[in-house]
């Protein structure tokens, strides 16, 4: 069997924004889109495509459209599923396109981020549906195509460029993988998302990029790179979870300085077929613990009881926690390869996209506002504040008067005349301000103490960054510590229960032989007396 490879990753050298963002069935004829609300009360929604059966295969799933429903039923289990959409082999990849993700297209030049999942098992059209080919491109080209296309039209009303920063990465054997950048070494994932690299720095996406060649350039090397192996399913079947991440900065119409900052994540997750059928029981054990781990989050999510949601069980869970919390609109393109010796696993298929189709969120818009008069207001302080650091102290405050004395004819004075006012003069005229004009050497010194104190707060927001990421990382300690001790010590209550079992069985065993040996001294004493 082919062992896993992966080509080296292209290097490029990148100018990266400074924390640009905060912490990823065939409809019928004349049927439209659908159309997202613009407020809470949407839900993940949920597609299930059919791969066309192979010549001379037996399908192993009944698709009927009744009337806006669809009913799915896997020939060899009587369970019966319902979806709202259902892509046959007679629909195209456009299709898809069209009735699931343009929406999402839509709502990220309204402010909301989105995720698309592709679910499904080895050889079921994931990769295909999700990526295509020149002739038929997938779902995540589209979107680029239409993206691109939509930031002409914002330059043409707003007057202002948007920005477009992307990122891929791959998840093998729950590690995190950077697919672009020349590295060898393993990202680090913290709670809400956040991407930090080895030296705990933030991770920063490569942009902004301004064509649709230059992003297919970097999704054919992050292709490349991506971890395949020959297995009983598939010759190069993917072995890693991919997620192409665009990060989208696009300006408001109408408004001086607010911009929408949204996330556009693609998901091509690895197959989920059993390890007996994958031949490769390592990885597909990984893998597969990775998809146990995103079904838990499902469930626990379509409950919605207000219990505990397990985003840190894995690294694609805790990557993707601010989609899947609900502050993104979702959707899962669950792919089934119709034939019946896949029947098992497109039946777990259709159970999970049946789950997922129960999950409620609450997408809210991501706005940045960041006032001019607020950037000129802070400059202004950080300038007074480094002027007062180098300026020499105030002089000290005049005396006070002495008190009046009490008037005496030999104290009084007399009142000498005002000065006449001459025609056409002011009575007391205004006194002539001052210019001071500051030598290059105070000039110097104000801006080093300028300098300086903007040095000190970027170390300041240094430290708090690491005290946060460190933070994080010592709650991942003490909860793996806290989950070993937990399991050393049920091992230790099992140990004594079998300890407890041993000694009980041994003293059975023991009564049992001194009854044996009382019964053969009674039968001895027994024939000596019949002897006599």
């Amino acid at each position: 069997m082919a062992s896993t490879t992966r080509a080296k990753p292209r290097s490029r050298s990148t100018a990266y924004p400074q924390q640009l963002f905060a912490s990823p069935g065939g409809a019928a004829a004349g049927e439209t889109a659908a159309v997202l609300s613009p407020g809470g009360g949407d839900k993940f929604r949920v597609a299930v495509r059919l791969r066309p059966t192979s010549a001379g295969g037996t399908p192993a799933v009944d698709a009927q459209r009744s009337g806006t429903k669809w009913a799915v039923r896997p020939l060899s289990k009587g369970a019966e599923f319902t979806f709202d959409k259902v892509f046959t082999a007679a629909d195209d990849t456009q299709r898809v396109y069209e009735d699931m993700v343009r929406p999402l297209v839509d709502g990220c030049f309204a402010g909301y981020s989105a995720t698309v999942f592709a679910y499904g098992q080895t050889a079921s059209g994931k990769t295909h549906t999700m990526l295509g080919s020149e002739g038929e491109p997938g779902v995540l080209r589209l979107a680029l195509s239409e993206i691109i296309d939509k930031f002409q039209q914002v330059l043409a009303e707003s007057g202002k460029t948007p920005n477009l920063f992307i990122s891929f990465f791959e998840i093998y054997q729950n590690k995190l993988w950077d697919l672009v950048r020349d590295t060898d070494f393993e990202l680090k994932v913290v709670n809400g998302g956040r991407v930090f690299l080895r030296d705990n720095k933030e991770y920063e996406p490569i942009g902004p990029v301004t064509s649709v060649h230059e992003i297919k350039d970097y999704l054919v090397h992050a292709a490349k790179a991506r971890k395949v192996k020959a297995t009983k399913m598939n010759a190069n079947s993917s072995r890693s979870h991919a997620v192409f991440s665009f990060q989208l900065r696009i300006p408001i119409s109408g408004e001086l300085s607010k911009s929408y900052e949204v996330t556009f994540n693609f998901v091509d997750l690895a197959g989920s077929e059993r390890l007996k059928k994958a031949g490769d029981n390592e990885q597909a054990g990984q893998i597969n613990t990775s998809l146990f781990c995103l079904h838990q989050l499902v469930t626990a999510l379509a409950k919605h009881n207000g219990e505990h949601l397990p985003f840190r069980d894995s690294v694609l869970t805790r990557l993707l926690q601010p989609s899947l919390e609900g502050n993104a609109r979702v959707v899962f393109l669950c792919c089934i390869a119709d034939e019946i010796e896949h029947a098992g696993e497109s039946a777990q298929t259709l159970q999970f996209a049946k789950e997922a189709e129960k999950v409620k969120c609450d997408a809210k818009r991501s706005i940045s506002a960041i006032e001019a008069k607020t950037i000129k207001f802070d400059f202004e302080r950080r300038r007074s504040i480094a002027a007062a650091a180098v300026s020499p102290p105030p002089p000290p405050p005049p005396p006070p008067p002495p008190p009046p004395c009490e008037e005496t004819p030999l104290t009084r004075k007399r009142a000498l005349p005002e000065p006449a006012a001459t025609p056409g003069s002011p009575v007391n005229p205004p006194l002539k301000k001052r210019k001071v004009a500051l030598d290059d050497n105070t000039t110097e010194r104000l801006q080093a103490a300028f300098n300086k104190q903007q040095y000190l707060i970027d170390k300041q927001d240094s430290l708090q960054h690491d005290f946060h990421a460190f933070a994080g990382e010592l709650r991942d300690i003490m909860l793996k510590q806290s989950q070993e001790i937990t399991r050393l010590s049920a091992e230790v209550d099992n140990l004594k229960r079998q300890q407890l079992s041993h000694n009980a069985t041994q003293n059975g065993e023991l009564r049992t032989l001194q009854d044996m040996l009382e019964n053969s001294a009674a039968l001895r004493q027994q024939e000596g007396c019949y002897l006599q």
